[in-house]
């Protein structure tokens, strides 16, 4: 019996040994990207859902630096205008404006989301990025039924639908385009108080993944321009969602995020992109699943009697 129980040890440490090769590899790929953004077209368009607050205005203002064009969408329409205004002047691209709530998407999802595409139908997009989300952190138990719809149509719905609808443009692009999904570090472990979020998240990363790989073997095959797709994993970074948190340690600027983000793109599946933040993944990896829930549900016990 000792020799199987040598070879069942020697086939766990082997796996965990190649599971952390394979988390490393990625990881510094992420960490010493470099990427040549004029490959997808100069003064192309990029379209940024949830675009005029945190990490979406970071993509906003960081993509207009590097010359190309914007489409903003979000729900608020004053909001949109002062910002077009600000991106146009400060950067002397060009910008456009669609205000959605994405909370009234489940309506008619194939007529809200080709709402979206229609409008930009004659511009040549090249980069998406699907950032629109939200969070409420209670316990499941006492989340308001309207926030479990919000929720699931802001962190789901535009993920899945944009990314159908553009896709296919893009391949017809004679230049390579781009797909960034807004996942989260919080993907990787579940986070009691926030499950439904995290639960979420991680279906926006294993969609994107598996588009990946699917993508990958489509533009060969089929002999398409190339699409980049990332699953985007941050931490903390200074958004109106973390505000009201007491952590402080490893916070990084939208802008911050977005330009590493954009040197990651098209280097890696799924990325932290930030160094502060693949700390954040690497200690989260090695987490077993329960202690991270039993850790973080005390936590939020705390906060909920303070």
């Amino acid at each position: 019996m000792y020799w199987l129980l040598e070879y069942v040890c020697f086939f766990s440490g082997m796996c965990c040994a190649l599971k952390f090769s394979g988390e490393l590899y990625n990881s510094l790929r992420g960490l010493l990207a470099k990427n040549n953004l004029n490959k997808y077209g100069q003064k192309s368009w990029c379209v940024v859902t949830g675009a005029t607050d945190g990490i979406g205005a970071g993509f906003a203002r960081t993509l207009a630096k590097n010359g190309f064009n914007i489409v903003l969408v979000s729900r608020n329409q004053q909001k949109l205008e002062d910002f077009k205004t600000d991106l146009v002047s400060k950067y002397g691209i060009e910008a456009r404006v669609i205000a959605k709530d994405f909370t009234a998407c489940t309506e008619n999802p194939q007529e809200f989301f080709s709402d979206i595409v229609d409008r930009t139908r004659d511009l040549d997009v090249s980069i998406l990025v699907n950032n629109v989300g939200t969070a409420h952190f209670s316990y499941f138990h006492d989340t308001p039924l309207s926030s479990v719809l919000s929720q699931n149509a802001l962190n789901i719905w535009p993920i899945v639908y944009l990314t159908r609808m553009y896709l296919p443009k893009f391949y017809q692009r004679s230049k390579p385009s781009a797909v960034i999904n807004l996942a989260s570090t919080g993907a990787i472990l579940p986070i009691s108080a926030v499950s439904q979020y995290t639960a979420g998240k991680s279906f926006d990363h294993v969609f994107t993944t598996c588009l990946w790989e699917e993508n990958a073997y489509t533009v060969r095959k089929e002999g398409y321009s190339g699409v980049d797709v990332l699953s985007l994993q941050p931490a903390w970074v200074e958004t109106p969602l973390t505000k009201a948190s007491s952590i402080k340690l490893g916070v990084i600027t939208p802008e911050e995020c977005a330009e590493r983000t954009l040197k990651v793109l098209g280097n890696a599946t799924y990325s932290n992109v930030h160094w502060k933040h693949m700390l954040y993944g690497a200690i989260y990896r090695t987490i077993p699943t329960y202690l991270n829930a039993k850790f973080t549900l005390s936590m939020a016990k705390k906060k909920k009697n303070n």
